[in-house]
């Protein structure tokens, strides 16, 4: 998975926007549900989450996406995940993990 954002969006009490990438590097269309997790730092507030045939949902920090729609060997599907900059939150790096995972499928 690749993560990216632009950074120039990256302003106290604004709202700045996380592309979630995920590419099926296997040799096949996956067979399980494909799930992308991001928990969010404190101070980038998450607003909504979207991607094209994921289920999204969002619980405090915690962005959780889920596709079940097979994903073709090769392919890529963004999701894109909306938060608003604290305006209180401090001027240092912020750092943000996420993570995918497609239990079960070899083709994953």
């Amino acid at each position: 998975m690749v993560k990216s954002i632009n950074t120039d969006t990256l302003r106290l009490g604004a709202t700045a926007q996380y592309s979630l990438t995920v590419t099926n590097r296997g040799g096949g269309a996956t067979s399980a549900n494909i799930l992308v997790v991001d928990t969010l730092p404190a101070g980038l507030l998450p607003v909504s989450a979207t991607g094209t045939d994921f289920s999204c949902a969002i619980s405090g920090q915690l962005v959780s996406c889920t596709r079940t729609t097979p994903l073709a060997a090769a392919q890529s599907v963004a999701v894109t995940v909306s938060v608003t900059v604290s305006p209180t939150l401090a001027l240092l790096p912020v750092s943000n993990t996420a993570c995918v995972r497609s239990t079960g499928d070899a083709n994953a």
